[in-house]
């Protein structure tokens, strides 16, 4: 919620009076893999409205402390008890069930430490992420961590460390790629397309779907 560039952006409204996190939940929890959602978030007071979309949705939630993203997300993990950790930010509200699904597929079958659909030679627009890893591997890093980076920035020890192994998710389909495409929402800018693409979207939209939409907008509104 304390956002720099967009204070408060996850709980803004992106669709009537759904808030982009709720929007991301709604989306998410058809997932045929996931057994739990658990938000991992801070101990601040603003944040108290994380912890209500959560219960409203019958997610858990663990609350830690703000500077440090990497324990927090390390711990979060640990009341949902799973062996298959999926890693997605709130600030992407886009990212589909059947992605998710795809994405952990790939890594049950690839045998990787590691997997992400957003690796060095991104396919899939920008603000899809999902990261697919065994747990072990937050705890590796949360107990070798030696500087503030490694701490906001979860991943950051495993991209560095060449022994944990890793595997990227390409699309599968030519009209599920554009990495020139953002449906992040991170400034005000984003939101505002973010507004757009929601209203403009079918409901269980496919990632080619959002695609279309996105691009349409573009020329409707002469996005760059």
């Amino acid at each position: 919620m304390t956002s720099k560039r967009l204070p408060g952006k996850v709980m803004l409204p992106i669709l009537e009076d759904i808030p982009v996190i709720e929007y991301l939940l709604g989306n998410i929890d058809k997932s045929k893999h996931l057994s739990e959602i658990v938000i991992a978030t801070t101990v601040n007071a603003a944040d108290d409205v994380l912890v209500d979309a959560a219960d409203k949705h019958r997610a858990m939630h663990f609350r830690g402390y703000e500077d440090n993203v990497l324990k927090r997300v390390s711990d979060a993990h640990n009341i949902s008890g799973s062996d298959v950790a999926i890693l997605l930010t709130a600030d992407n509200p886009f990212v589909t069930s059947s992605l998710i699904d795809e994405t952990i597929d790939f890594y049950l079958k690839s045998g990787s430490d590691f997997v992400s659909n957003s690796g060095p030679n991104r396919l899939y627009p920008d603000g899809l992420d999902i990261i697919v890893t065994n747990p072990k591997w937050l705890k590796w890093s949360l107990e070798r961590a030696d500087d503030q980076s490694h701490l906001e920035h979860v991943c950051s020890m495993i991209y560095g460390n060449d022994r944990i192994s890793k595997s990227f998710l390409d699309p599968n389909q030519d009209c599920d790629c554009a990495p020139d495409i953002s449906v992040t929402v991170d400034t005000l800018v984003d939101y505002e397309r973010a507004m757009l693409l929601a209203r403009a979207l079918p409901k269980n939209y496919a990632i080619k779907d959002l695609i279309v939409a996105w691009k349409k907008l573009a020329e409707t509104y002469a996005w760059k």
